[in-house]
């Protein structure tokens, strides 16, 4: 699991194990930005699951907004606007 900020943008060619290898199963990046990190990269190429970090933010999302609104929405609906966010596609990008 990496769960510091090293991959973010601008910065997404860097890893928390840059130059290490990596041996495990499945790896979690919380890097939301940018979508696909070098460590999931890393992972990836020796055959680890991965999992990125636009999932857990569209998850508190929905869960904040359910808070506030006392409505549940979709995860996916905040996931979708991540995702353009994160790409430059977003309203307030």
């Amino acid at each position: 699991v990496n769960a510091t900020p090293v991959g973010t943008a601008p910065r997404g060619d860097r890893s928390p194990l840059a130059g290490a290898s990596l041996a495990a199963d499945l790896a979690y990046d919380l890097v939301y930005n940018p979508e696909h990190t070098r460590f999931l990269a890393d992972a990836q190429r020796t055959g680890a699951r991965t999992i990125g970090g636009l999932a857990m933010l569209a998850a508190q999302a929905r869960r904040q907004s359910e808070w506030w609104t006392g409505r549940a929405l979709d995860t996916d609906v905040f996931a979708r606007a991540a995702r353009a966010f994160v790409s430059g596609e977003g309203p307030h990008s």
